[in-house]
């Protein structure tokens, strides 16, 4: 429900649109727009890594749908190239807003601990940032951020950080290292954007609109580009109309890659996840175009 009242109210050309609701007996069916190429992650296990140029683009355009979703009070949580889609032009938009959340949104009086009150930690154990992990105080727009620099490295290197370690183990050098282990094949304005990045005190991290001036992605004519649109392909025609499965069951499992089917899913009791699974038949008769302003 929380997510079907926040994608009600976001309106922006590098977010996913919400297009209406159907409720059965067993499930709340969310359709959202047509999405025709899938995830980034989906063409990144296709086509392989993504030069430095390539990733500056895009994520030109993810700073773009974050300030946007910042400004509107709203944290997204759950930052990754699987969570992220491409329409069949080239324009990426954020989706997945399960875990998403308003910003001082705030438990109920009989939840509340005062002096003990403690923070969930959601998201995906490989983007999380570290101040979320410790749950030692209420998320900020800067966990995004830093999901945002995971996402860089995914991009170009085809793994987030520590991703060769267990979901634990990860978490635990989130925490305890300076920052985590950067590319070695990577310019050093690109280095220098992921350390703005990886920045451990939350309040010392940039605003995505403060990236977007940054000298790895701020060459004005970058912000007016598209990164190259990959050929499809059969696996791409899979509808990413998803549909969203909220139950009763009171703890779901996360679908690294539900457009694939691919990966065995993550599950643990410490993160609130839903599964997303998508449908060979779109949800919505026709294909749903974005309409550039430009």
């Amino acid at each position: 429900e929380t997510e079907i009242e926040l994608l009600k109210k976001l309106n922006h050309q590098h977010i996913v649109k919400y297009i209406d609701t159907i409720r059965t007996v067993d499930y709340l069916h969310i359709a959202l727009e047509f999405m025709e190429s899938g995830s980034l992650s989906q063409v990144l296990k296709r086509y392989g890594v993504f030069s430095e140029h390539t990733t500056a683009i895009y994520s030109i355009q993810i700073l773009q749908g974050l300030g946007y979703l910042h400004e509107q009070g709203v944290l997204h949580r759950d930052i990754k190239a699987a969570n992220i889609l491409i329409s069949k032009d080239g324009r990426i938009k954020l989706a997945d807003f399960g875990v998403a959340m308003k910003l001082g949104q705030s438990k109920t009086s009989e939840e509340s601990q005062s002096q003990s009150e403690t923070f969930d930690a959601v998201g995906s154990p490989y983007w999380m940032a570290p101040e979320i992990i410790e749950m030692s105080a209420p998320p900020t727009s800067a966990c995004d951020i830093w999901s945002v620099a995971c996402t860089v490295v995914e991009l170009v290197t085809g793994a987030p950080p520590y991703l060769d370690l267990s979901p634990v183990s990860a978490l635990f050098r989130i925490v305890t290292d300076d920052y985590p282990p950067l590319p070695g094949l990577i310019s050093e304005a690109c280095r220098d954007f992921l350390l703005q990045c990886f920045k451990k005190e939350p309040l010392l991290r940039a605003s995505a609109y403060e990236l977007l001036s940054h000298p790895w992605i701020g060459n004005p004519a970058n912000l007016s580009r598209r990164a190259p649109h990959q050929p499809r392909t059969s696996i791409d025609r899979i509808k990413s109309a998803y549909v969203m499965e909220a139950t009763s069951v009171p703890k779901t499992k996360v679908a690294e890659e539900a457009i694939l089917g691919g990966d065995e899913d993550w599950e643990s009791e410490s993160f609130a996840f839903k599964k997303v699974a998508p449908r060979e038949e779109a949800i919505l008769s026709g294909d749903e175009h974005w309409e550039s302003e430009e």
